[in-house]
């Protein structure tokens, strides 16, 4: 949704190179990196309590998790696009 508004000229963000790479290469967004607007990366953690007993919904949670976690560390997942703006025309 965030990038579909972005594409919109909707507005400005920032996303994973990953998730914008076409975009950028085919000029339908633009990247606002520079001083101020460098990007960053954010590493998202799982954790629960491992001393409490878990429900079945929060076992099946933990599992499909622990499943798809590999399959989250997309290779070009490291740095962001940084600041993404639609062209201006």
């Amino acid at each position: 949704m965030k990038r579909e508004l972005i594409l919109q000229g909707m507005g400005w963000g920032h996303m994973p190179r990953f998730l914008v790479e076409e975009d950028l290469a085919a000029g339908r967004l633009v990247t606002l990196s520079g001083p101020g607007l460098t990007g960053g990366v954010a590493e998202l953690v799982a954790a629960r309590r491992r001393d409490v007993p878990h429900g079945p919904v929060a076992e099946r949670l933990w599992r499909q998790i622990a499943d798809q976690a590999p399959a989250l560390k997309h290779p070009g997942a490291g740095p962001t696009a940084g600041s993404l703006s639609r062209p201006r025309r």
